[in-house]
């Protein structure tokens, strides 16, 4: 549970449906965790942190919305106090793709049977090789499919200014490098 307190002052909890979160954690090597820098850190931001720091796996901490490097700094002030891995980037502007690529790869195992998992794989990919698994997690509306879209050079998730617009999970193969994710 999660206390909120809302515009109107009057305090509320909120139940989290963090079951698809956890399932992608168990199967991933790494997780980026992003956030919406424009609107700071948030109540759920810290929970989410908390949450994905059980895991026990390494974890970037992915700004979004920060549309150039002369914000950066400012935008990711508050965010220093979840003491995870900060990387600055805008999925729509492009800036600081480069880097949030080198730290999620500088993040991964160097050994691919280190990140077998034991979950079985979904349906759709059972008898193919799967490659590096990585959980892409956050609040809705923070950019996570942009991102994903930017990462992988291609628009294959749909984008939209309306919360909750990708309610599942969603897998998306691509490869990089050689390397298959």
């Amino acid at each position: 549970r999660l206390d909120l307190v809302g515009a109107d002052g009057v305090a509320r909890q909120r139940v989290l449906p963090l079951e698809q979160a956890a399932s992608a954690m168990a199967e991933a090597a790494a997780i980026a965790l992003v956030v919406d820098a424009r609107e700071g850190l948030t109540p759920l931001d810290e929970h989410l942190a908390a949450f994905v720091r059980r895991s026990g796996k390494p974890i970037a901490l992915v700004l979004n919305k920060v549309d150039g490097p002369e914000l950066a700094d400012a935008l990711s002030a508050d965010f220093h106090a979840l003491g995870l891995n900060l990387i600055a980037v805008s999925a729509e502007h492009g800036f600081g793709l480069a880097g949030l690529e080198e730290a999620l790869c500088g993040m991964l195992p160097e050994d691919d049977e280190s990140v077998q998992s034991t979950a079985p794989a979904p349906e759709a990919e059972k008898g193919a090789e799967t490659g590096l698994r990585l959980a892409m997690l956050g609040r809705p509306n923070v950019g996570k499919s942009s991102l994903v879209n930017a990462l992988v050079g291609e628009e294959r998730m749909i984008v939209s200014n309306i919360p909750g617009t990708t309610r599942d999970s969603v897998d998306v193969t691509f490869e990089h490098n050689g390397a298959r994710y």
